[in-house]
């Protein structure tokens, strides 16, 4: 069975599905992919790597006006079988202690039925977080969660987007030789249209910034950056206004019209913040949320964006007042909000952005420096902004004996309850990565069947689409796994900087999951040599090795 792309109508979920966990990334175009465990497919710029064709039954999963990235085509694309010459062994020493089957026990004859919830698509706090704890010199995390599914968000990866009016995914198999037989790691990537600037829709943004007596030093100037770093993408016909947490006068800045990007009233504004402002963050809200209503239009996209080192409480009432703003009415989008953690390190309190996350439908982000405001809030601006898709919900329908295989240890009992189905971002890949073991290897071969079904709805229209990818595992262990090998690399750098917090304890189980991401890093190196991620990976985890002796 060749790669296959069908369109199909919005229908009931299959009951016998396996619901993939996973998160965002960057997409970009993918001109060439010269990794293969036996061969390998040379991307000639189409969304899905190995389609020989890629079809929804919505409109534009990017809004009208988008445009694809550089090289991307426009419709049915193919791909062909790639240089030979590069085989992996499949050994990487990414063995890490504890792993344990999900589930009962072993049903050779039905499909299994597993899912893992995704928390948040949006959230990228704790990679930031744990990059300054190690480099900065603190050592430890504290209460900070570390969450697999916000480094997955956080590390880009290079998925081509997909043509307009699509979604298009990418799914690639693989197996590690020195895992038990029949385990295989699993990645799928999901992508929309690429969109530029030029075609982007008018923006008002409202910011609600905490200037009270907590942001005094580093934190303030953190803030600062973080905006006039948004003021870099904003354009002639954008609005924006500005509200502190003042109970009396909160209101800095209404309505105005941005001049172009860094508008110089903006900038002045914004540099002459002191934080000696109050801190009643429900005036500072309520004051925004307003602004924020009296310019809202279907066609513009309107944002709130909360800024705040976290000393503050979201009651129930604010908690309210976000929900009742950011719920999409009907097929029209709400006033989502964008939360910006600001500060050191040692200093913020993520519990704020974490509560107004499950409600606001946004991105959550820490910013620590200006290199980092830059570097998420105008490098990736689009993505932090608009949604490509909405309720996307990703299912992979496997063979009968198929479980999802666990480090026990690794149980991530502190995710945030949430929906399955989760919004895309602008320019991004939602990417889910999942370990897979088979309790009846002996019934698995080259025809077994692997059918991937993504649902959503369109960011436009609201209306629902679907994408549903059929292969098999012979045609999939065929194809590159370069993207793959750099999500198992993320994965388990977020898994050994989790046990890092208990090394005192069990200093081996640290050394061992280090050591297993490490060797994935290297794998993923050896064939995208030059990612900026892979090796600030690297060094966190050699600066923690070296703690250690």
């Amino acid at each position: 069975m060749s790669l296959t792309y069908l369109i199909r109508p919005k229908t009931a979920l299959l009951s016998a599905a396996l619901v993939l966990g996973g998160c965002s990334s960057s997409a970009v175009d993918e001109s060439s992919n010269t990794d293969a465990q036996t061969s390998d497919d040379t991307n000639d710029g189409s969304t899905t790597g190995d389609a020989s064709s890629s079809s929804t039954t919505a409109n534009s999963g990017g809004g009208s006006g988008t445009t694809t990235g550089p090289e991307s085509t426009t419709g049915d694309a193919s791909s062909t079988g790639g240089d030979d010459t590069d085989t992996d062994d499949g050994s990487a020493g990414d063995a890490l202690p504890g792993y344990g089957d999900d589930g009962d026990g072993c049903d050779p004859e039905s499909i299994s039925a597993i899912g893992l919830e995704l928390p948040d698509s949006n959230a990228m706090v704790s990679p930031v977080q744990a990059r300054m704890a190690v480099l900065d010199g603190w050592g430890i995390f504290g209460d900070l969660f570390i969450r697999p599914w916000e480094f997955l968000a956080y590390y880009p990866f290079d998925y081509a987007p997909a043509p307009p009016g699509e979604l298009a995914l990418r799914a690639e198999l693989y197996v590690a030789k020195d895992q038990p037989e029949g385990s295989y790691e699993l990645q799928v990537g999901v992508t929309g249209p690429w969109l530029s600037d030029e075609a982007r829709p008018p923006l008002d943004l409202t910011l609600v910034l905490d200037v009270s007596g907590s942001m005094k030093g580093v934190p303030v100037t953190i803030l600062k950056e973080a905006c006039k770093a948004l003021l870099t993408r904003l354009r002639a016909g954008d609005g924006v206004s500005i509200v502190t947490w003042d109970s009396d006068d909160p209101v800095l800045l209404a309505h105005h019209q941005v001049s172009g990007p860094s508008d110089p009233d903006l900038k002045a504004l914004i540099d002459g913040l002191e934080a000696t402002g109050g801190s009643d963050l429900f005036a500072g809200l309520s004051a925004g949320y307003e602004l924020a209503a009296e310019t809202k239009d279907p066609e513009r996209v309107s944002r709130v964006i909360l800024m705040s080192d976290g000393g503050a409480a979201a009651d129930a009432k604010a908690l309210e007042l976000i929900d009742s703003h950011a719920s999409d009415k009907g097929a029209q989008e709400g006033i989502y909000l964008v939360g910006v953690g600001v500060g050191t390190y040692g200093g913020y309190q993520p519990a704020l952005m974490d509560s107004v996350a499950a409600v606001g439908r946004g991105s959550t982000l820490f910013i620590g420096s200006a290199d980092e405001a830059n570097k998420t809030l105008a490098d990736r601006f689009l993505s932090v902004m608009l949604v490509a898709a909405r309720d996307v919900e990703v299912e992979v329908v496997l063979p009968p004996g198929f479980s999802r295989r666990l480090p026990e240890e690794l149980i991530y009992g502190d995710a945030p309850t949430s929906d399955l189905r989760q919004p895309m971002r602008q320019n991004e890949a939602l990417v889910y990565y999942e370990r897979l073991a088979s309790c009846a290897p002996e019934q698995i071969d080259d025809s077994s069947p692997l059918e991937v079904r993504v649902t959503y709805r369109d960011a436009a229209t609201f209306e629902p689409g679907e994408v549903v990818l059929q292969t098999t595992f012979g045609e999939l262990l065929s194809k590159g796994v370069k993207q793959l090998h750099k999500g198992a690399a993320v994965v388990r750098y977020s898994e050994a900087l989790r046990l890092w917090n208990e090394a005192p304890s069990d200093p081996e189980a640290y050394l061992s999951a280090a050591q297993a991401a490490l060797g994935r890093v290297a794998l993923a190196q050896a064939k995208i040599p030059d990612d900026p991620g892979l090796a600030e990976i690297e060094s966190v985890l050699n600066a923690l090795l070296k703690g250690m002796q």
